[in-house]
């Protein structure tokens, strides 16, 4: 299965770049930063910006799943490097990514996140709703 991992760089990415090379999937690293990963036969590594339509669009073409592990910038981590803070990451980069993969119809997408979305409908984040209108229904709330 052809695989485009966001997030690729971040500690969770990373462990999900390894076990999706590990089970023999072809992999697409999505990544500010592509020398922060290591070089495999079936990794490719593509340099982006999540706050880029375009960007996001190319890694998402020709994929079978999206897996996402973006997270909100570590406010230390950022400190000490001196760079300003992108805000909503999380937020746009989602959106981005959803636009992506209705533009190839793609439907399969795995997402970890730490937003909400259990026990009523108002946990749900606005952004899932406004895409994905049917995930309150089918969960019940």
């Amino acid at each position: 299965m052809k695989l485009v991992i966001f997030g690729a760089t971040g500690a969770t990415g990373q462990c999900l770049v390894e076990l999706a090379l590990a089970q023999g999937h072809d992999v697409t690293a999505f990544a500010r930063n592509p020398l922060a990963l290591t070089e495999h036969e079936h990794l490719s590594i593509v340099r982006g910006d999540m706050f880029r339509p375009a960007s996001v669009e190319a890694a998402v073409a020709n994929q079978d799943a999206v897996l996402c592990a973006i997270g909100g910038h570590d406010r230390l981590r950022v400190a000490l490097s001196k760079q300003p803070r992108q805000k909503a990451l999380c937020t746009v980069g989602t959106s981005n990514i959803l636009d992506a993969m209705k533009q190839y119809s793609l439907s399969r997408l795995i997402c970890l996140s730490a937003w909400g979305g259990w026990g009523e409908q108002r946990a749900i984040p606005f952004l899932l709703q406004a895409y994905h209108p049917s995930l309150a229904d089918e969960r019940g709330v």
